[in-house]
């Protein structure tokens, strides 16, 4: 699909209103486990994409900034007919659609923000040395670097088997090293949101794992308190909850997504 200097790699299932899933740093679709995707598909009609440089997405002309990617998002709605969107956003993906909520808040029915945060003022944001970590896109250390940082140890010992797939897609092959450091850059830059955001219109649900250790709960704490936002904190779950608990994630998000009834 082209939006503006890019041709954007995206997929579509389901069927319903509009629910718009945008992922992290350096991930590509892949990430998005089948067991949560095909539970949201089930009401939705969900669209997942990937970021400009990752994968099947053109990197383009255009600096790499966190308000660039809400501009690409906000032309992929453009290019799929959409006038109005709920928007999930995991980690650097929840920057992305803090940023359209606030500059284009008549697009946004709903918003879900996961294991994210508000930016450089009023949080503990991802810390250098973390960033430097998942930034690394490649290494032969880079799977297990990546493991530790996104699931407790607890929840791994028990559970390591059932990341083959997803994690495993996730893993192949890595992502360019250099569009990584550059979104990496973009959200170590990126102003945040957390000045703006008691000016969010959409209703707005906060999830955070109670063990996540790249942006920590305390952050969800913060985003819910400014703008009004329903929290939720999962116990046991990780920076990688979503590859943890898929379907009790996604029942999650139609439990809040299910009261809100929009209209196109």
């Amino acid at each position: 699909m082209s939006v503006d200097d890019i041709e954007v790699a995206f997929r579509s299932f389901g069927s319903g209103f509009p629910l718009v899933l945008v992922i992290g740093l350096g991930s590509s679709m892949e990430l998005w486990d089948e067991g949560f995707t095909g539970r949201l598909a089930e009401r939705y009609c969900v669209v997942t994409f990937e970021n400009r440089g990752i994968g099947g997405t053109g990197r383009g002309s255009e600096p790499f900034t966190i308000r660039r990617f809400a501009a690409d998002l906000a032309g992929l709605l453009d290019a799929l007919g959409l006038e109005r969107a709920h928007l999930l956003g995991y980690s650097m993906g929840g920057y992305i659609v803090q940023e359209l909520a606030l500059t284009q808040p008549d697009r946004v029915a709903g918003l879900v923000l996961l294991a994210t945060d508000c930016g450089q003022s009023g949080t503990t944001s991802i810390g250098p040395a973390v960033l430097e970590q998942l930034s690394e896109a490649r290494g032969q250390m880079r799977p297990e670097r990546l493991k530790r940082l996104l699931f407790p140890a607890r929840w791994l010992k028990d559970n390591e088997r059932a990341l083959i797939g997803a994690f495993a897609s996730y893993l192949e092959g890595g992502p360019d090293p250099v569009v990584v450091r550059k979104q990496a850059e973009a959200m170590a830059a990126w102003k945040g949101t957390c000045p703006r955001l008691s000016e969010l219109r959409a209703p707005t649900l906060v999830i955070t794992g109670t063990e996540d250790v790249v942006i920590t709960p305390d952050n969800s704490v913060v985003l819910s308190e400014i703008c009004g936002a329903s929290l939720v904190r999962v116990e046991g779950g990780g920076h990688g909850l979503l590859l943890q608990y898929p379907r009790e994630l996604a029942d999650i998000v139609l439990g809040f997504l299910d009261g809100l009834n929009p209209s196109m």
